[in-house]
């Protein structure tokens, strides 16, 4: 009765994170290609420096 975890019937940490990494990975592979660029190429420019401060 001392161990909390086994009573409140949650699982543990690690095995929470390890079922969002699928999703994880899947959000990373979509938005870095797109920001990657964004930074690089038009965000870069004078005219277009405010863009991140409006995307946030």
């Amino acid at each position: 009765m001392s161990n909390l975890a086994i009573s409140s019937g949650k699982p543990p940490l690690q095995t929470q994170l390890l079922a969002w990494l699928p999703i994880i990975i899947g959000l990373a592979v979509l938005y870095v290609p797109s920001l990657y660029d964004l930074f690089t190429g038009i965000w870069s420019s004078d005219e277009q420096m405010h863009g991140p401060i409006v995307l946030g």
